[in-house]
């Protein structure tokens, strides 16, 4: 199920990316002479990396996840919620933002939560909302 959410990521951000760029129109697509091959088009390697940085986050996200055990009071599965909420649609509910504010501090929030603050660097952190934010 993770694999095929994470495919599903890589594709998306493949077509987004794809789409981003100068519009040409059909009348100005440019000749090729006789002794010229045509070209097919390709991502620049600026997408190409930014589409293997996210997924990189998203991946590291995951495994943040599993090694804070964040599972164990969460589900990212449609099972019943745990002792927390149940998060498998998370990211199509709460922007990354609120996700980042509520996991580094969630008493200061809800004082009375159960949920302990993040332990770990900005970067995983980042990693681990985006991988929640891909769980739509």
């Amino acid at each position: 199920m993770q694999s095929l959410r994470l495919s599903i990521i890589i594709t998306l951000l493949g077509i987004l990316l794809s789409a981003c760029g100068e519009a040409v129109s059909p009348k100005a697509a440019p000749k090729i002479n006789s002794n010229q091959k045509p070209t097919e088009p390709t991502t620049s390697k600026a997408q190409s990396d930014t589409v293997a940085e996210a997924v990189d986050s998203v991946a590291k996200g995951e495994k943040l996840f599993q090694s804070h055990r964040c599972w164990f009071c969460h589900n990212v599965t449609d099972a019943p919620p745990k002792l927390g909420p149940n998060l498998t649609r998370v990211g199509a509910t709460l922007k990354k933002p609120a996700l980042v504010t509520w996991i580094k501090n969630p008493k200061a929030i809800t004082p009375d939560t159960k949920m302990p603050d993040f332990v770990g660097t900005p970067a995983e952190l980042d990693q681990l909302v985006d991988y929640m934010i891909s769980l739509k």
